[in-house]
């Protein structure tokens, strides 16, 4: 027993140094890696070998050093085919070798050898030589591009240490249109991811506004830009700024009007809220607005559309908003109406129905208005300027505001499907005190009917009721 355990220990003594003394075995190189084939005018060949622990990707370290005898061969320098620039290119490089197609290239032979507690692997690929002009471009145009990049971004960089970080991020977002330009997905989208830092930081916050703003007055809005961080010595001069604010627009349409601002020395910005054309809920957003310093951002969405919206979301969570009310002190006006119906010539009509229809849109709205009984020659005869003169002695002397003007019919169509009439006023309100014009508006509407007259009065009357709501909107 004791001479068979011996044996046995010697016997595996023996095989040990069997196996451990054929280093390179399972190496066996291949004839297509040591005799390749001949480039010709139409192909390139590129035979590689490259050796890694097992514990490392073989596939990875074959696709790398691929990578590494391209660019060499196209005369690219150890730093620049390091760049992370070309990251891109180099990870389709590698992934080639592990099986991926890739636009010129063919992945003829591929063989991964044992060697001990390593690994080798060898390569041969074909590369169309028409391709690889276009590669050399391609490379070429994107380490230019990178370069104008990392300028952007030194810039941005600088920009940050004095504490200036909206142009900090400016510049971050100009390095990753420079990137994209180039489709240099990585260092667009690493500058993006930079300038989202930066955005992250600033804030806007409400300084003062009115609760209220009546018709007529203007209203001062202000807000600060500053950061997140008290601590950060940061300075916000000179940042540009969207303002959108409701009001009446041209057919009387009350929608978005903008404007752009800039911050003063002190990160402040100060909207002046122009005379409001309307009463009722009124809305102020001051927003930052980068797309006026770095233009249109469109390139960004061919490769980087995911982390551009990210950037476009926090860009537009950077505003405030303020909400009040616009009020008008006009129907508590004792206001007194003298608006006439003329026909094509502009002679006086025996009607009121312009007349008519304006004050019952503004009884209806609150208003304390009354038709006047005057003279119609007052508006056909006398100048404009006589008869602002002497109509405070022409009204009751509880009468404060008047709203004169002349309707006039401008259009007659009594085709067979019936009469279409339009007809047309211009309008003004004189408050009689100061002997200001308030207001002055002029104003069309066309009706359709199928009786004359009635027609020519409902056209009228409906212009009326059509200048009462702009009376009632922007009287102060």
């Amino acid at each position: 027993m004791k001479y068979s355990k011996l044996f046995l220990i010697f016997f595996l003594g023996i095989f040990i140094i069997g196996c451990t003394s054929t280093p390179g075995q399972g190496d066996v190189i291949p004839d297509w890696f040591t005799n390749p084939p001949s480039d010709t005018k139409k192909v390139q060949y590129f035979a590689v070998s490259s050796k890694a622990s097992i514990l490392k990707d073989i596939e990875e370290s074959g696709g790398i050093a691929l990578y590494n005898q391209l660019v060499t061969s196209l005369g690219l320098s150890e730093s620049e085919s390091q760049k992370d620039d070309l990251s891109d290119f180099r990870d389709s490089i590698i992934n080639l070798v592990k099986g991926s197609t890739l636009p010129g290239f063919t992945l003829i032979e591929k063989q991964i050898n044992p060697l001990g507690s390593e690994r080798v692997i060898y390569l041969l690929v074909e590369l169309q030589i028409d391709q690889l002009k276009k590669i050399e471009d391609e490379l070429e145009e994107i380490l230019r591009a990178g370069s104008s990049a990392s300028a952007y971004s030194d810039e941005a960089r600088e920009y940050i240490q004095k504490g200036d970080i909206y142009r900090g991020a400016i510049s971050y977002i100009k390095a990753a249109l420079e990137a994209a330009e180039s489709s240099n997905k990585f260092l667009a989208e690493k500058n993006l991811s930079s300038a989202i830092e930066q955005v992250k930081k600033i804030t806007i916050t409400k300084l003062n506004s009115p609760r209220a703003l009546a018709v007529g007055q203007n209203g001062v809005f202000s807000a600060s830009i500053s950061s997140i961080d008290p601590v950060d010595m940061a300075f916000w001069n000179d940042i540009s700024v969207k303002v959108s604010f409701r009001d009446r627009k041209k057919g009387s349409v009350i929608g978005d009007r903008f404007a752009s601002l800039r911050s003063d020395n002190q990160g402040i910005v100060t909207f002046v809220h122009p005379s409001p054309g309307f009463t009722g809920p009124g809305r102020v957003v001051l927003a930052l607005d980068f797309l006026k310093d770095v233009g249109s951002l469109e390139i960004l969405k061919t490769d980087n559309s995911g982390k551009l919206e990210e950037l476009i979301a926090y860009l537009e969570s950077v505003r405030v908003s303020f909400d009040f009310d616009i009020i008008s002190s006009a129907p508590y006006v004792p206001t007194g109406i003298f608006v006439l119906d003329s026909d094509f010539l502009r002679k006086p009509l025996e009607t009121n129905s312009t007349a008519q229809g304006l004050k019952n849109g503004l009884s209806n709205a609150g208003f304390t208005v009354d038709l006047l009984d005057i003279d119609s020659n007052s508006l056909f005869v006398l100048s404009e300027k006589e008869f602002l003169r002497d109509i405070p002695y022409m009204v009751d002397s509880d009468i404060k505001r008047v709203v004169y003007g002349i309707a006039q019919i401008t259009e007659f169509d009594d085709s067979a499907t019936g009469f279409t009439v339009v007809t047309e006023a211009e309008i003004k309100v004189v408050d009689l005190d100061t002997g200001e014009i308030l207001l002055e508006e002029i104003l069309s509407k066309r009706v359709q009917g199928g009786e004359s007259q009635s027609t020519i009065n409902t056209s009228f009357k409906e212009l009326g009721k059509s200048l009462s709501s702009l009376l009632i909107d922007k009287l102060p």
